[in-house]
Order: C-alpha cells, then sequence, then structure tokens
C-alpha cells in the first residue's frame, strides 16, 4: 500500500466472525498508521498494529469488529447462532424495535426518525472511559449491546445501536470513517 486510501481499501470488509488479521507493504510513513486510525478507518472497535516486526515497511493489523455489524451479518446470512448469548439478546430486542417502528412508520423517512429516537429516548449517554486494552473484554457501552440492552452507551454505541437498527429495517448503512470516499 502507499497510502492511507488503499490501507482502508484493502482492510474495508476483512472482518470474518467478528476478527481480522492482515499484514501489508507499507511505502507511506509508518508514523501515520495508528491503531485509532485503523479503527476509524475501518469501523472496528478494536485495533492493534505491528510496524517493522519482519521487514521495515511491514504492517501486521488486528482488528475486531463492533458487535451491531457482526449481529447484522449473522442475522442477514441466517448464521445467529454463531452469535454470543448477549449479541443474540441484543440482536432479538433490535428486531422488536424495527417491527414496532415499521408498523407505525408511514414512510422510510418516518422509519428512520422512529429508530432515531428510540435510541435517543432509551440510552444515557456514557462518559465512560473508551480505552479498550482486550479486545475479549470491550466495554459495552462503545457497542449496540449496551445502547440496546444497557440503555447506556458512548458515541461508539450509539453509532452501532442505529447501524443495528437501521440495517435490520431496511436502510443501507455505513459507519463514518475520517477518509472521505
Amino acid at each position: 500500500c502507499r497510502n492511507l486510501q488503499e490501507v482502508r481499501d484493502l482492510l474495508w470488509n476483512t472482518l470474518e466472525n467478528g476478527k481480522s488479521e492482515r499484514s501489508f507493504l507499507y511505502t507511506g510513513d509508518l508514523d501515520e498508521i495508528t491503531p485509532e486510525l485503523i479503527c476509524r478507518m475501518t469501523g472496528a472497535v478494536y485495533c492493534t498494529v505491528w510496524k517493522g516486526t519482519q521487514d521495515p515497511q511491514r504492517v501486521d493489523i488486528q482488528l475486531t469488529e463492533h458487535p451491531g455489524v457482526r449481529m447484522v451479518k449473522a442475522y442477514q446470512s441466517g448464521t445467529v447462532s454463531s452469535l454470543r448469548a448477549e449479541e443474540q439478546q441484543a440482536l432479538n430486542m433490535a428486531l422488536q424495535v424495527v417491527s414496532q417502528a415499521k408498523a407505525q412508520a408511514k414512510t422510510d423517512l418516518m422509519l428512520e426518525l422512529a429508530l432515531h429516537d428510540w435510541l435517543c429516548e432509551h440510552i444515557t449517554y456514557n462518559e465512560s472511559s473508551t480505552l479498550v486494552t482486550d479486545p475479549e473484554k470491550i466495554p459495552r457501552h462503545l457497542t449496540a449491546i449496551g445502547a440496546i440492552l444497557d440503555g447506556s452507551a458512548n458515541c461508539q454505541g450509539y453509532t452501532d445501536g442505529f447501524y443495528l437498527l437501521a440495517s435490520l429495517a431496511g436502510f443501507r448503512v455505513g459507519m463514518q470513517n475520517c477518509l472521505a470516499e
């Protein structure tokens, strides 16, 4: 990869079962490849980056996907049994919210607004730390699980929760990243 756009394109949609490991050579400035940047670029909730361990230009990246994204993929592929119990609970509750919103909304815009409003009415903003040190112990408030089940989320949790609800409602949804398309 020669630049950050090529890195993003390489990593985009490479997550399988919520995790991905990728290696590539980077001919740009290695200092610009940071875990925070890679998370923003890919929509991952956690990222580890190793640089120059085998080759001075080699980058190894490990990503962990947001649970809401994983839940949508599992639902769409019919493999919800692969989800953890808390993910299945959040998915079931999200399906109920979407079903109720669809029954009341007369237009797509009204449906989108109903999903947005449900999140706003049911979530308390959580200002706890966003530091993730272990991909197996991601704080729930950073995810759709915290947003949907606990009613507690920060910006990432709100985003993951809306991604889950809107995707289940049939909208084409993406998460904002730091590079413009």
